[in-house]
């Protein structure tokens, strides 16, 4: 039986966390309302509240696909809100409303939190709602073997019921990004809509 050296072993390592940070979005929280009816659910607008306008529609459009997958009708706000419309919960709702919308998904990048190199022992936790979007989460390298921290990019998603104005679902996940961010679009949208349909 062969035995590997130390640096051998570290290299494994390494290469074992990056493809770790590489994996999909991990849900911190869940938490569906009493009143969720998922079965009432028949057009979804979809809401992304990044500033970054490529991202914001790769975003929309994807998160829209999943739901069409689920044979609701659900739209990217990038197509159908008007230029210039206040993406504010009470303008968001009047529209949805007048646009004959059952239900509103919004997606926000919420915050970046950086965690120190050593990650032995530790997990991923949640940050503080920064309460603004912020831009493209930041692409980093990260390895425990040098002075290279992780970043993390939070995500909060809440889907509001356009008739009663009541939040319905909501969640909170992170990214530990270490590539482009615009590969993970998929897989995240696809976490989402699985575990808003799986939840209880």
């Amino acid at each position: 039986m062969r035995i590997l050296s130390t640096p051998v072993v570290r290299l494994l390592a390494i290469a074992g966390i990056l493809l770790s940070a590489c994996a999909n979005a991990r849900l911190l929280s869940v938490h569906p309302s009493s009143s969720l009816d998922r079965r009432s659910i028949r057009k979804v607008l979809i809401i992304g509240l990044i500033r970054t306008p490529e991202l914001r529609k790769l975003f929309e459009e994807e998160l829209s696909a999943q739901w069409k997958a689920r044979h609701v009708n659900a739209l990217a706000s990038v197509d159908v809100v008007p230029g210039g419309t206040v993406l504010d919960r009470r303008h968001v709702l009047a529209f949805a409303r007048s646009a004959g919308f059952d239900t509103v998904f919004v997606l926000r990048l919420t915050g970046e939190e950086t965690v120190e190199s050593n990650l032995e022992g530790e997990s991923l936790t949640d940050v503080e709602d920064t309460g603004a979007p912020v831009s493209t989460p930041p692409v980093i390298i990260a390895s425990p073997e040098y002075d290279i921290d992780y970043e993390l990019t939070t995500i909060r998603t809440t889907v509001y019921n356009v008739k009663s104005a009541h939040r319905i679902w909501s969640a909170t996940s992170q990214i530990l990004v270490t590539g482009d961010v615009r590969r993970r679009v998929r897989p995240l949208a696809k976490l989402l809509i699985r575990t808003f349909y799986h939840s209880k």
